[in-house]
């Protein structure tokens, strides 16, 4: 009688389950949950089902909740996994590293959770521990070019750059379309001032995708400190089609046009800069000076005296 009562449970758990999955693929989560409710007995497959309904819902306490029972019956390193990566969906991150911990001491041939331990390490201030995980990763997996990025990144965070560089480089040589390492590539070889190699870095990237914002900031940035006035001007046109648009951008773009001497173009750039910071004192006196070069005095005194008043220091806060 028990063993017959015992299948007769498994096989209703079983269809409970096969209805529960067929509501979930139609997206009716909260009617899925209804009927896994209406189990009496409590199994481990149970709770797993209604954690991952909760998760996918967004409704993470309940998931955690659900998962812990889960694995107070069974053990499953799969709902482990599960449990650890909802602690991160919840921003729970020192429970989400422990529980990733707990995992990789048991199984540390699991590079998943390797990679998502490493992520977390260094969004949460441990970036020795970080590059442990990373460096282990790329001996793992040398050809996931992925793995090097976040080296580098862990080594950025204790300042190894040179480390930091080589580790990019390692990136590139595996993915010569990995796109982040481009970046900060052109960006490690302008923070060393390889002016050659920093456009090497920047052609690449516009090569593979010539509307990259980062990309054509660089190039407009290089072009401008090496006088090339007319390229910087392309490169700040271009980011301006792309609805990017800042005070250093209008600011660049205005210089750019003073040194040309269109200075009706470089006015126009500046009054851009203040319509998003009206309070910026420099840009009214780049205005000031440029009233001033063609001899029309009173705007001169004008954007002069609001320079003044902008860049005045608030002394009664102090």
């Amino acid at each position: 009688i028990v063993i017959g009562m015992s299948i007769l449970k498994t096989e209703a758990q079983t269809l409970v389950f096969n209805a529960s999955d067929s509501l979930m693929q139609q997206g009716n989560y909260q009617k899925a949950l209804v009927i896994l409710d209406s189990v009496e007995v409590g199994t481990a497959e149970l709770f797993y089902r209604k954690g991952a309904i909760y998760q996918t819902t967004g409704n993470y306490s309940k998931a955690i909740e659900n998962y812990i029972k889960s694995l107070e019956i069974q053990n499953n390193p799969l709902v482990t996994k599960k449990l650890g990566k909802v602690y991160e969906l919840a921003g729970l991150n020192s429970k989400a590293i422990r529980t990733y911990e707990n995992i990789m001491e048991i199984d540390a041939t699991n590079l998943l959770v390797a990679n998502r331990l490493g992520k977390l390490y260094l969004a949460n201030f441990k970036s020795e521990k970080a590059e442990r995980i990373f460096k282990f990763l790329t001996v793992k997996d040398s050809l996931n070019p992925n793995y090097f990025y976040l080296l580098a990144r862990s080594q950025l965070k204790q300042k190894k750059f040179l480390k930091m560089g080589q580790s990019y480089l390692d990136a590139y040589t595996i993915d010569t379309l990995h796109i982040k390492s481009i970046y900060k590539l052109a960006v490690f070889f302008k923070d060393i001032k390889d002016r050659d190699s920093t456009m090497v870095f920047i052609d690449k990237g516009l090569q593979i995708d010539s509307n990259n914002l980062n990309f054509n900031q660089l190039k407009a940035n290089l072009l401008y400190t090496s006088k090339d006035y007319e390229g910087a001007i392309y490169h700040l046109e271009r980011l301006d089609s792309l609805n990017f648009k800042s005070v250093n951008t209008y600011d660049m773009f205005g210089m750019a046009y003073t040194h040309l001497d269109r200075l009706n173009l470089a006015k126009k750039y500046f009054e851009k800069a203040l319509d998003i910071d009206p309070k910026n004192g420099a840009i009214y006196f780049r205005l000031a000076s440029l009233y001033y070069k063609q001899e029309d005095v009173e705007r001169a005194e004008m954007y002069a005296m609001m320079s003044i008043q902008m860049l005045k220091s608030d002394l009664d806060k102090q």
